[in-house]
């Protein structure tokens, strides 16, 4: 049986690293505020084998969970996918933060809920002000979008 990845967030971004993860026999579910909006339906009739579900259904749902979404609302975001449906999960996190100090609060906020390891292993080397290795960080990712 494939492993199943959940995404969060239905952007470009969200949908490019979903479409790599299918075209790798992952099974594949989008999350987003409203599964039934005009680009993911289009979106889900060109992608056999992909599903659309709310926040919390793909969090439920992905064994890795990738976090795609704007930095301004990966609270939110967490929140409605509901942080225990995270816990003891790959998190791959590919939020561009707007702001380090906030993504560092998020993580800090959310450490006493057991996602510490997926959040500050991201955030952490950007607070610091360090490139964080793509291989180090996502290689789960990069070869779902075919560079690894």
């Amino acid at each position: 049986m494939a492993q199943k990845i959940g995404v969060l967030g239905s952007g470009v971004v969200g949908r490019t690293l979903a479409e790599g993860f299918l075209k790798h026999g992952y099974e594949v579910m989008l999350g987003t505020r409203d599964p039934s909006k005009g680009e993911v339906l289009k979106w889900l009739a060109t992608h056999t084998g992909a599903m659309a579900g709310s926040f919390r259904e793909t969090a439920i749902f992905g064994e890795i969970v990738v976090l795609s979404v704007q930095g301004l609302v990966v609270e939110e975001v967490i929140e409605l996918a509901g942080a225990d449906h995270l816990i003891g999960k790959i998190l791959i996190d590919t939020t561009d933060p707007l702001s380090v100090d906030r993504m560092y609060r998020a993580g800090a906020r959310y450490s006493l809920q057991g996602l510490s390891v997926a959040v500050f292993k991201i955030v952490a080397p950007l607070r610091e002000r360090r490139r964080v290795s793509d291989v180090e960080q996502a290689p789960v990712a990069l070869s779902a979008a075919g560079q690894g």
